[in-house]
C-alpha cells in the first residue's frame, strides 16, 4: 500500500518491497525461477543468484561495482571507473584504464583510443587511425560485387583518396588532381596550375590543356580540336570540314563535303572548290576561274583587267590592250590612237589616227572611215554617204534609207511592210512612227514614246527616265538617287554611286545568281556553284568545292588532295596527296616547326627542341629538352628518362622499374616492391603483402597469407598477430602481452610485480615477483596429464611458502604464522589462532577464535562471531538463522516462514499466508487463508476485507471516515460531512446542507433547509411546512383515499375528495357526505397494508442474504492451514 508499498506473488517468484526509508528489496526470477533472484538497497546494492554457475551477482559498496552475469560468462569491474568488462561467449573485452580499449569478436571489432583512436570493424571491413594521420578505410561493403568496393582516405601532408568500385581518385594537394572511372571509360590528371589531361569513352575522347597548347580529340566521331594560346592559334578538324586560324590573319577553311579550301592571310584571300577558284590580294588585284566553263577573269585595279575563255585571250591596260583567239586577233594602243583585228568569219579592221577601214566578212560590208571629213559604206543592199564638215549624210540599205542635213533636218525611213517606220526631226523636235506605236521629243528636254515593244519617258536635265520593254517585261527607272530595275528574270536596285543589288534567275527553273556592291568597300556575287566576296582588305571565292580566299599579305588556296596557305612574312606551307602518300608541313613563327607523316615525324627546334618519330605499329622515339631534358624509345616496352626533378622507367620487357627522386622513390612490379621518403617514407613488399609506413610514429601491416600482423609504435610498440595464433603486445615501458591458442598473459610496467600466467582451462600455472618470488603451478598441463600430477608452490609473502605433488601432495607455511596442507583427501591446518579441517568422509572443520564448526554432507555450520550464526540441513526442512546483525533474522524453508526484528519486526508464513509488519508503516497485518483480509494501522486505521471480492473497506484517518461494500452496494463516506449512497432500490443522503434525501424509481424526495419539504410518487404524498406554512396532499395509486390540506398561503383548507368532504374556503370547494368518505378510507388502509408487505418482503431477502454471507465467511475461516513442525 503507498507509500510503503510490498508485493509479493510466488511460484517461484515475485517479492518487492519499499518499505519506509526507501530500502528496496526485488526478488524477481519466475520462469524456470533461476534461482529466485534476489536485491537489496539503500544503496549498499546487492544483486545474487548463484546456482550451478547460472550466474547473476552484483555488489557495490559504494559503487566500487563488481558484477558477473552468465550465460556463458560476463565479468564486470569499475574499481571507480578505471572500469573493466569481459565477456567470453563470442568474446569480449572492454577496458578505460589508460585510455579506452574495447575489442571484438562476433566478428571482430576493435577500438583503442589512446594518443588517439585506433578503429577496425569487419564483416567486410573497416580500418581507422585517426591522429596518425588521418587513414580510414572499407572494403567489399557486403558484397555483391560491384567490382569490389573498396575506399580508402589519408590526410597525412595532405589528403589522399583511393577508390570505389570502378572509380578512383588521387589527390596531392596543391599540386595533383586524378582519376578514373573504368566502368564510363573517363580518366584524369590534372598538375596545377600546368596540365590538364582527360580521355572519355574508353579512350575514343581525349583532352590535354596546358598554358601553351591545347588538343581536344574525338576518335570515334573524327573530330579534332587544338589550340596554341601564346600565339592566338586555333585549329578544328571534323569529317565534314576543318578550320585553322593563326596570329587573327591566318585562316585555313577546307569543307570536305564540297572538296573546297579557303585561305587568308591578310591581305591574301585563296579559294578553290572543283567549279571555281579565285585569289585577291587587297587592295589590288584579283582573279576569278570559273573552272566548268574555263573561263577566268583577272584585275590588276586600276592598271590592268584581262579575260581567258577556252577560245580566246583579252588583256587591257590604260595604255592600250588585245585579244586573240584561235583564227583571230586584235590589238589597240590608246596613246597612238591604233586599233586593229582580224576576224575572217567576222569584222576585221585598221585604223590609224582618224583613217580607218573594215571589211564584214559575214555581210559583205565594206567601210571607210577618214575623220573628220566624210566616210562611206558600201554593202550589196545599198551605200552611204557622210559629209560630216557639211553635216550632210545620205543613205540606203534594203528598205531603209535616211536622209540629214545637220542640225536642221533628219528624215529615217523603212519601207518593210511588216515594221515600217518614218521618223523627222527639225531639232529640237523630232517624230517617229513605227510598230504601230510613236515616238517623240524636245531634245534635250524631253523624250517619249509608245509601241507593241516599249513604252519611255525621259527627262534628261531632270536625270530621270522610265523604260519598259513589253516584250521582255523588263522596265527600268531612273532617278538622280535611286535606279531600279526589275524583269521576268531579274530583279535590281542601286543607289548612285554608292550602292547596287542585281539578283538573276527568279524563274525557279532559270540558274540564281546575285551580285551585290557597296562602292568602295565591297562587291559579291553568289550563283549555285559558287560565291566571289570582293572588299578593300580582301576577298573571297568559292566555286563549287574551289576556295579562294585572301586578307592582307596573307593567303590560301584549297584544291583537291591539297592545301596551301602562308603568311607574309611567316610562313606556313601544307601539302597532302593521302593514301599513304606525302604529307608535309612546314612553318617558321617563331622559330620552325615541321611535321612530315605517313605514319609521324615532328620537328621544331626552338621553343626549346623537341623531335619525335612514330611508325606504326607503336615504335616510338622522342625527345624533349624544354626545361630539360626528356626521351623515350620503345621498340619492346617503356624506356623513359625525365628532368629536373627526375623521373626513370624502364621495362625490358616487364622485369619492370621506376625511379622518381624528389624525395626519393622506388617501385619494382610483377607484384610489388614499393619503397619510399614522399612525407614520410613508406615500403611494401608483396606475395602477399607486408607494409611499412613512417609518418610520425610507424605502422607496419603484414599479411604473408594470413600469419597477420599489425605494428605501431607510438611510444612505444604494440604488436598483434592474429589469423588465429592471436597474440597482443605493448612494450610501454616495459612489457604487457597476451597470447591465446594455449594462453598467457605476461605482465610487468618496468618489472613492478611481474606476473607470467598461463592456463590451458585452469590446469594453470602462475609465475613471480608479486611481493616478492612465486611459482604456482597446478598440473601437468594436460594431454592425458599425469606424471603424478604436478603440483609446485613455492612463496614468499613474508615469508614463505612451499608445496609439492607427486600425489602425496604437502604444502607449508611460515610467518604468517602458519598454513599447513595435505591431502589426498585429508588435512589442513591453518592458523592466527587455531584452525583445523579434516575431510576423510568429506569434511569436519574447525576454528576457535571466534568460534566456529563445519560440518559436511550436507551442511551443519555454527559461528559466533559478532554474535552467533546458524545454518542446517541434513536432509531438509532447511534452517537458517542470523542474530546480532540487525538484532535476529529467520528463515525456514519447507512450507516457508521468515522472521526479522530489528528492523522492525517483520513476520511471512505460508501455507496460506500470514504476514504481519510494524514498521514506521506503522502496523499492518495480512491474513489470507480464506482469501484476504489486510489491516493496518498507521494513525489510524484501514481495514480491507475481501471474502471472494464481495469486498469490503473501512478506512478512519481520524474521520474523515470512508467505508465501501460491494454485494447490495453501500458507500458512505464523512469527509465534509456525511453522503451516503446505496443502490439497491436506489437512495442517496447528503448530510450538511442540512440533510437531503433522494430515492429514486418509487421517487422520494426529502429535504429541510426551509425547515421541511417531502415529495413522493406515484401521484400522491406531498408535505411542505413553511415558508407557505402547511399543505399536505396524500392520494396515490389513482388517488387512493385522497386528502388534500392547505393553511394560510392556501387560505384554508379541506380534504378528503372522491370519498368527499371537502371544506376549503377561498379556493371555495364545501361538500361533505361521510358514507362515501368511509368507503375511500378503508380502499386506501388496503393499499397501504399491500405496501408494507411487500416491504417487509425485501427487508427479509436482505437479512437472509447477509446470514448466509457470513455463514460461508465462517465456514472459511474455520479451515486452519497445515503446518509442518520443525526437524519432521
Amino acid at each position: 500500500m503507498p507509500p510503503f508499498w510490498v508485493d509479493l506473488e510466488y511460484d517461484t517468484h515475485r517479492t518487492r518491497a519499499l518499505t519506509f526509508p526507501p530500502v528496496f528489496v526485488h526478488r524477481k526470477p519466475k520462469p524456470g525461477h533461476p534461482d529466485r533472484f534476489f536485491h537489496a538497497d539503500l544503496s549498499l546494492t546487492f544483486g545474487w543468484s548463484v546456482k550451478d554457475r547460472n550466474r547473476r551477482r552484483w555488489l557495490s559498496p559504494l559503487a566500487l561495482f563488481y558484477g558477473s552475469f552468465g550465460e556463458r560468462k560476463t565479468v564486470w569491474g569499475t574499481a571507480a571507473l578505471l572500469m573493466g568488462y569481459k565477456r567470453v561467449g563470442e568474446q569480449f573485452n572492454f577496458g578505460q584504464f589508460p585510455l579506452v580499449w574495447w575489442w571484438g569478436n562476433r566478428h571482430v571489432r576493435n577500438f583503442l583510443v589512446l594518443p588517439l583512436h585506433y578503429q577496425q570493424k569487419t564483416p567486410d571491413s573497416f580500418k581507422a587511425i585517426t591522429a596518425l594521420l588521418f587513414w580510414y578505410g572499407h572494403e567489399n561493403r557486403a558484397d555483391q560485387n560491384p567490382a569490389n568496393d573498396k575506399s580508402h582516405f589519408v590526410a597525412a601532408p595532405i589528403y589522399w583518396s583511393f577508390r570505389r568500385g570502378y572509380r578512383r581518385i588521387d589527390v596531392a594537394a596543391p599540386l595533383y588532381l586524378g582519376g578514373r572511372n573504368d566502368e564510363k571509360g573517363l580518366k584524369h590528371a590534372t598538375f596545377f596550375p600546368f596540365l590538364h589531361w582527360q580521355s572519355r569513352e574508353f579512350g575514343n575522347a581525349t583532352e590535354l590543356w596546358t598554358p601553351f597548347w591545347i588538343d581536344r580529340k574525338d576518335r570515334a566521331r573524327r573530330k579534332r580540336a587544338f589550340a596554341v594560346p601564346p600565339v592566338l592559334a586555333f585549329g578544328v578538324r571534323t569529317p565534314t570540314w576543318s578550320h585553322t586560324s593563326a596570329l587573327g590573319l591566318v585562316h585555313v577553311h577546307r569543307n570536305h563535303l564540297l572538296g573546297s579550301r579557303t585561305v587568308f592571310a591578310f591581305p591574301v584571300l585563296t579559294h578553290r572548290d572543283p567549279r571555281q577558284d579565285f585569289q585577291i590580294v587587297l587592295p589590288t588585284f584579283y582573279r576569278f576561274a570559273d573552272r566548268e566553263r574555263g573561263v577566268s577573269t583577272w584585275g590588276l585595279w586600276p592598271l590592268a583587267f584581262g579575260r581567258k575563255t577556252p577560245d580566246e585571250r583579252r588583256v587591257y591596260t590604260l595604255l592600250g590592250g588585245g585579244m586573240r583567239g584561235r583564227d583571230r586577233w586584235g590589238l589597240g594602243i590608246a596613246p597612238l590612237l591604233t586599233f586593229a583585228r582580224k576576224d575572217p568569219k567576222g569584222t576585221s579592221f585598221v585604223g590609224v589616227g582618224p583613217v580607218w577601214w573594215s571589211r564584214d566578212a559575214r555581210s559583205n560590208t565594206t567601210r571607210f572611215v577618214a575623220a573628220p571629213l566624210a566616210y562611206v559604206r558600201r554593202s550589196p543592199d545599198g551605200t552611204a554617204v557622210g559629209l560630216p564638215p557639211l553635216g550632210v549624210f545620205v543613205g540606203r540599205r534594203g528598205t531603209r534609207s535616211h536622209q540629214v542635213v545637220t542640225p536642221l533636218f533628219w528624215h529615217l525611213r523603212d519601207r518593210d511592210p511588216k515594221a515600217p517606220k518614218d521618223t523627222w526631226a527639225v531639232p529640237p523636235v523630232y517624230v517617229r512612227r513605227a510598230d504601230g506605236g510613236f515616238e517623240a521629243g524636245a531634245v534635250p528636254l524631253v523624250f517619249f514614246g509608245k509601241n507593241r515593244r516599249r513604252t519611255y519617258a525621259v527627262a534628261p536635265l531632270l536625270l530621270s527616265g522610265y523604260g519598259r520593254d513589253e516584250r521582255r517585261g523588263t522596265s527600268l527607272a531612273l532617278s538622280p538617287l535611286v535606279w531600279t530595275s526589275t524583269g521576268r528574270d531579274h530583279r535590281a536596285f542601286g543607289i548612285v554611286p554608292l550602292a547596287f543589288h542585281v539578283r538573276r534567275g527568279t524563274d525557279p527553273k532559270a540558274p540564281r545568281s546575285k551580285v551585290t556592291g557597296v562602292l568602295p568597300f565591297y562587291v559579291g556575287r553568289a550563283t549555285e556553284n559558287g560565291r566571289l566576296a570582293i572588299t578593300p582588305l580582301g576577298a573571297y571565292a568559292r566555286n563549287g568545292t574551289r576556295r579562294t580566299w585572301v586578307f592582307g599579305p596573307v593567303f590560301g588556296t584549297r584544291r583537291e588532295h591539297r592545301r596551301t596557305f602562308g603568311v607574309v612574312p611567316l610562313v606556313f606551307h601544307d601539302r597532302r596527296e593521302g593514301k599513304d602518300g606525302p604529307s608535309t608541313r612546314t612553318a617558321v613563327v617563331p622559330l620552325f616547326l615541321r611535321a612530315h607523316t605517313p605514319e609521324d615525324d615532328l620537328d621544331m627546334w626552338t621553343p626549346l627542341v623537341w623531335r619525335r618519330r612514330v611508325r606504326g605499329d607503336h615504335p616510338r622515339t622522342g625527345l624533349a629538352v624544354v626545361p630539360f631534358y626528356f626521351r623515350q624509345r620503345q621498340p619492346k616496352g617503356v624506356d623513359v628518362d625525365a628532368g629536373l626533378g627526375f623521373f626513370y622507367a624502364r621495362n625490358p620487357t616487364r622485369r619492370t622499374h621506376t625511379l622518381i627522386a624528389g624525395p626519393f622513390f622506388h617501385r619494382l612490379s610483377r607484384k610489388a616492391l614499393h619503397t619510399g621518403v614522399f612525407p614520410f617514407t613508406w615500403w611494401k613488399d608483396s606475395e602477399e603483402e607486408r607494409r611499412l609506413l613512417s609518418l610520425p610514429l610507424v605502422v607496419h601491416v603484414e599479411n604473408k597469407k594470413e600469419r597477420s600482423h599489425t605494428t605501431i609504435a607510438p611510444p612505444f610498440w604494440f604488436d598483434r598477430r592474429r589469423a588465429n595464433g592471436r597474440r597482443g603486445w605493448a612494450a610501454l615501458p616495459f612489457a604487457v602481452g597476451n597470447k591465446r591458442l594455449y594462453n598467457h598473459t605476461r605482465v610487468g610496467i618496468a618489472a613492478l610485480g611481474y606476473v607470467d600466467v598461463f592456463r590451458l582451462r585452469r590446469n594453470t600455472r602462475f609465475v613471480g615477483h608479486v611481493p616478492l618470488l612465486f611459482r604456482y603451478e597446478k598440473c601437468g598441463f594436460q594431454s592425458g596429464d599425469d606424471p603424478k600430477c604436478r603440483y609446485t608452490l613455492w612463496g614468499s609473502v613474508p615469508f614463505f611458502l612451499y608445496g609439492k605433488d607427486g600425489r602425496g601432495r604437502t604444502t607449508h607455511g611460515a610467518l604468517m604464522l602458519y598454513y599447513f596442507d595435505r591431502t589426498p583427501k585429508g588435512y589442513r591446518f591453518y592458523t592466527p589462532l587455531f584452525g583445523l579441517r579434516n575431510e576423510p568422509n568429506e569434511a569436519v572443520a574447525w576454528y576457535a577464535l571466534t568460534l566456529g564448526v563445519k560440518i559436511d554432507r550436507t551442511h551443519v555450520r555454527a559461528m559466533m562471531l559478532p554474535l552467533f550464526f546458524h545454518k542446517h540441513h541434513r536432509r531438509k526442512d532447511q534452517s537458517t538463522t542470523v542474530v546480532l546483525p540487525p538484532l535476529y533474522v529467520g528463515q525456514h524453508k519447507e512450507d516457508r516462514r521468515w522472521f526479522q526484528a530489528g528492523l522492525l519486526v517483520w513476520q511471512f508464513r505460508q501455507q496460506h499466508q500470514v504476514t504481519t509488519s510494524v514498521l514506521p508503516p506503522l502496523f499492518f497485518y495480512r491474513h489470507a487463508f480464506a482469501e484476504r483480509t489486510l489491516s493496518w494501522l498507521l494513525p489510524i486505521y484501514l481495514r480491507d476485507d475481501h471474502p471472494g471480492k464481495d469486498e469490503a473497506w473501512t478506512t478512519v484517518f481520524p474521520a474523515l471516515y470512508v467505508q465501501r461494500r460491494h454485494g447490495e452496494d453501500l458507500d458512505v463516506v464523512q469527509f465534509p460531512l456525511v453522503w451516503h449512497v446505496v443502490r439497491g432500490e436506489n437512495h442517496g443522503t447528503f448530510g450538511a446542507f442540512l440533510w437531503w434525501d433522494i430515492a429514486h424509481e418509487g421517487r422520494r424526495f426529502q429535504m429541510v433547509p426551509g425547515f421541511y419539504t417531502r415529495f413522493s410518487g406515484p401521484k400522491g404524498d406531498t408535505r411542505v411546512i413553511g415558508p407557505l406554512l402547511g399543505w399536505w396532499t396524500r392520494g396515490r395509486g389513482s388517488s387512493e383515499g385522497d386528502l388534500h390540506w392547505r393553511a394560510l398561503f392556501g387560505l384554508f383548507g379541506g380534504g378528503v375528495e372522491d370519498g368527499v368532504r371537502y371544506t376549503a374556503i377561498l379556493g371555495a370547494k364545501i361538500r361533505h357526505d361521510g358514507a362515501r368518505a368511509r368507503a375511500r378510507s378503508a380502499r386506501r388502509a388496503a393499499r397501504r397494508a399491500r405496501r408494507e408487505a411487500r416491504r417487509a418482503e425485501r427487508r427479509w431477502r436482505r437479512r437472509a442474504a447477509a446470514a448466509e454471507r457470513a455463514r460461508r465467511r465462517a465456514a472459511r475461516a474455520s479451515v486452519s492451514p497445515r503446518r509442518t513442525a520443525p526437524g519432521t
